[in-house]
């Protein structure tokens, strides 16, 4: 009786165990739930009051098509909703009423509104990029000056082979909020290109000791390693910052690929081949993972 009754108190135990364990899972699953819905409501409030103030300038603007400050004020609300929409629409609305501003004042408007246009620009693609460069050149000399604004610039230079400015304007960037990642690893990536591999390794492992890091930055700078290590035939280390990327994101046809390249520098042919076929059930057009399979042969 005292060993069915101690059996009895243990199932008990454990249904009650379950039971705080479901009740736990539940309440989570509320919780993220809440604060999803929460999110959505403030953007949609978010929304409808940005499209309150559009419908208000834009009547004054109809009301009167020279009205300066009406342009000006459309420009920055349709800069700010693009901020968290991000449309290439949304980008050239803001075009379209800071170039009427412009044309109205005689190009007299300050550095911040020349920053926004630069942004837009640059959102609109690479074969905006001129466009974008003159706007933001122009808002560092009439007195703006933002870490963003040098990351913008520094990005145009870098892919104008301008790799001396590129660094500058990164360095700028970073001389006012030095906890940017994008700086960070921006500079970390012309150190890789220009063969400093020690260099851009510690910047890149500092990289990961961030904090809340960005997602898409932590991926590539995992692979960026990968790539060094492989380089440097630190084929170990390599393998492990792609085991980790696939970890994170099983379909990278990146981590696949280079991974594949570790296994046959370390003669692990059968390995190889898993890979770049992995590869190309993903991407069946990947020439590259094609020619190294051909190889293995």
């Amino acid at each position: 009786m005292k060993v069915y009754r101690t059996q009895k108190l243990s199932i008990r135990r454990q249904h009650k165990t379950r039971s705080l364990s479901h009740f736990g899972v539940v309440l989570i699953i509320l919780l993220s739930l809440f604060l999803v819905a929460n999110r959505i409501l403030l953007h949609r409030d978010k929304g409808d009051r940005l499209l309150r103030k559009i419908n208000r300038y834009e009547r004054r603007l109809q009301k009167d098509p020279t009205n300066i400050k009406a342009c000006i004020k459309l420009g920055k609300i349709y800069f700010e909703k693009a901020g968290y929409e991000n449309e290439i629409e949304l980008f050239n609305k803001v075009i379209e009423f800071y170039r009427k501003a412009l044309a109205l004042s005689g190009n007299r408007l300050n550095g911040e509104i020349h920053y926004h246009l630069g942004v837009a620009y640059f959102k609109k693609g690479i074969d905006f990029y001129s466009e974008a460069k003159k706007h933001l050149e122009l808002a560092a000399r009439r007195g703006f000056n933002s870490e963003k604004l040098h990351i913008y610039l520094g990005h145009i230079y870098y892919k104008e082979g301008n790799r001396d400015k590129a660094r500058s304007e990164y360095k700028k960037a970073l001389s006012l909020s030095p906890d940017d990642i994008n700086a960070k690893f921006n500079l970390a990536w012309m150190d890789r290109d220009k063969g400093k591999y020690d260099d851009a390794e510690v910047s890149f492992r500092e990289i990961l000791n961030q904090k809340n890091l960005n997602h898409d930055i932590h991926i590539k700078t995992r692979l960026t390693l990968g790539r060094i290590y492989y380089t440097k035939n630190r084929l170990e280390e390599a393998t492990k910052e792609y085991k980790e990327v696939l970890r994170l994101e099983p379909r990278s046809i990146e981590a696949h690929y280079w991974l594949g390249n570790v296994y046959k520098k370390e003669g692990k042919k059968d390995l190889a081949r898993l890979e770049f076929k992995k590869v190309l059930e993903i991407d069946p057009n990947y020439i590259e993972a094609k020619q190294q399979l051909e190889r293995l042969r």
